[in-house]
């Protein structure tokens, strides 16, 4: 493997909890936000 490849993963370790953590949290949360707004346009 050459330390380009190495150096590259660094980075993504890096951000794979970041991302965790949005996947967990934000989308689920927008999601929600989203279906009231579409309740709320039935109305």
């Amino acid at each position: 493997m050459s330390s380009e490849s190495v150096s590259m993963k660094q980075p993504i370790r890096r951000l794979e909890i970041p991302i965790s953590k949005f996947n967990d949290v934000a989308i689920p949360h927008h999601l929600d936000l989203l279906r009231r707004h579409k309740d709320n346009l039935k109305k």
